[in-house]
């Protein structure tokens, strides 16, 4: 990796370190309206947008855990939509992060990795026993292309639309 992309995603390592800090300080637990409330980090002068990947998939793991997401966007990314490969919804006029509370429709942004279901199965599954969120979380983890993991879902779901 270049040196001055190393440098970059030091700065935006630590940037974005206080960010989760500011997010979980915004949203805290006793407040109704947590779920409302969005973080988005507008990156100006970036202009080596592979930055924001690499601090995506350094931070993304933390925010989840914690009952949150974290989205990665930017000019010319190829991240693909839900529904259509073809679509790129965070190909962005500017390059920045964007964190807010999980929603169920997040499921399909989280069957690539077995702790983020365990996450996502705490927050909205929190009757079932932890050993039963995990098996379940074991089972549903899509093993493949991160690309097809977002649309893996539509062979659990079907086409069922979103609610």
């Amino acid at each position: 990796m270049p040196s001055s992309i190393v440098h970059s995603s030091r700065a935006g390592t630590t940037e974005s370190a206080r960010r989760f800090d500011l997010y979980t300080t915004l949203s805290r637990e006793d407040d109704r309206d947590r779920s409302l409330k969005t973080l988005v980090t507008v990156l100006p002068d970036l202009t080596g947008f592979e930055v924001i990947d690499v601090v995506h998939t350094e931070f993304k793991s933390r925010f989840v855990e914690h009952g949150f997401m974290l989205g990665q966007f930017y000019p010319g990314c190829t991240q693909p939509g839900l529904w259509n490969h073809d679509f790129h919804p965070l190909d962005a006029p500017l390059p920045m992060l964007v964190a807010r509370h999980m929603m169920t429709t997040d499921f399909p942004f989280l069957v690539g990795r077995q702790e983020w279901l365990c996450a996502y199965f705490k927050k909205f599954a929190p009757a079932l026993p932890s050993t039963l969120r995990l098996t379940i979380a074991k089972r549903m983890k899509y093993d493949g292309d991160a690309v097809d993991a977002i649309t893996a879902h539509h062979e659990l779901t079907g086409n069922e639309p979103g609610r």
